[in-house]
């Protein structure tokens, strides 16, 4: 059985999209609860110590870039392996 392909940019898009959301939302809530978002994000990386964070417009849209390209290179690089592999 044949399968279908996938669009690797729509995959790409797709993923940078939801990633951005995250993103956004993660940081909103380390600007209006730092402690206990700091207390999940300690959490979340198996108790890595996280300093208090200094919070600041250019660190958020830096961040909210590199998510956004790391996002997309992968939802990219799993479409295109999709592809490859489901043949």
């Amino acid at each position: 059985m044949k399968s279908e392909k996938l669009d690797a940019h729509a995959i790409g898009s797709a993923s940078a999209a939801i990633f951005g959301f995250w993103f956004i939302l993660c940081a909103a809530a380390l600007y209006l609860f730092q402690s206990p978002t700091m207390m999940l994000g300690q959490n979340m990386f198996h108790g890595v110590s996280l300093q208090p964070a200094v919070f600041s417009i250019a660190g958020v849209l830096l961040g909210l870039v590199a998510w956004l390209v790391l996002s997309y290179a992968s939802g990219y690089g799993f479409a295109n392996l999709y592809n490859r592999w489901a043949k």
